[in-house]
């Protein structure tokens, strides 16, 4: 391990306060951050997911809520597992609203003196509404992701290219890819916006073709076609007559 999977560990690891939230521009990777520590994480610590929505969906009385919650949190304690809640900010309004504690709340009694440990993820906008609360600050450790270095995001593209057939077919520059994405793409984030827009030309190549022609020579006019196409895709939906 090494860089934020490394730091990860280490908080994820703390005797006293093994809880983490990680705060990060969208398009860091904080959920991918997440998936990679559940890979190297010892398996007498799985990491559980909470599907928020499943948590709230049918929930119709007072209390309902808070059992589903208690019933989650009992199960990680049994099992000395890690619960991971993506867009945790989003908890501090569930529940609240019906004359009950806060679902962040009900959080906070499970997470003091207990065998249960939380990963949090949330944006830095959002983290407001996490930080707010003082008593639940003081059981977490906040871990800041960042935008990778330059030279990892060039690392990230190269590998990324070498080990998907289609992209390693195509003899992509990595230099050039990066510059239109620079030009192209100025709000998004590495190394999602990177990612996600080699995952559209790979799918473009080897599944679907838009350019039936142009994609079996794999030429580099197919190449920009798929680039310009993608930005109708990334600006909300393709429009196909």
């Amino acid at each position: 391990m090494r860089g934020p999977l490394a730091e990860l560990n280490v908080l994820c690891n703390r005797r006293e306060k093994p809880n983490v939230v990680i705060v990060g521009a969208p398009g860091v990777g904080k959920s991918t951050l997440v998936a990679q520590y559940a890979f190297y994480a010892p398996e007498k610590r799985p990491i559980y997911r909470l599907d928020v929505a499943g948590l709230v969906s049918g929930t119709s009385y007072r209390g309902q809520l808070e059992e589903r919650l208690d019933a989650v949190m009992a199960s990680m304690e049994a099992i000395g597992g890690m619960l991971f809640v993506d867009e945790i900010h989003s908890l501090a309004d569930i529940g609240a609203s019906r004359g009950s504690m806060s679902a962040l709340d009900q959080l906070k009694t499970w997470i003091v003196g207990r065998s249960v440990a939380l990963i949090g993820a949330t944006t830095n906008e959002e983290f407001a509404c996490i930080a707010r609360d003082k008593a639940f600050m003081r059981r977490l450790s906040v871990l800041r992701l960042r935008e990778p270095s330059k030279h990892s995001v060039r690392r990230c593209c190269s590998e990324m290219v070498e080990r998907t057939p289609a992209l390693r077919a195509l003899n992509l520059e990595v230099d050039k890819v990066l510059s239109w994405v620079d030009e192209k793409l100025p709000n998004g984030s590495y190394p999602d916006k990177l990612v996600d827009l080699l995952d559209y030309v790979d799918a473009c190549f080897s599944v679907a073709p838009i350019f039936p022609s142009e994609v079996e020579s794999k030429s580099s006019f197919a190449v920009e076609e798929i680039f310009e196409h993608y930005l109708d895709v990334y600006a909300g939906g393709m429009v196909v007559s």
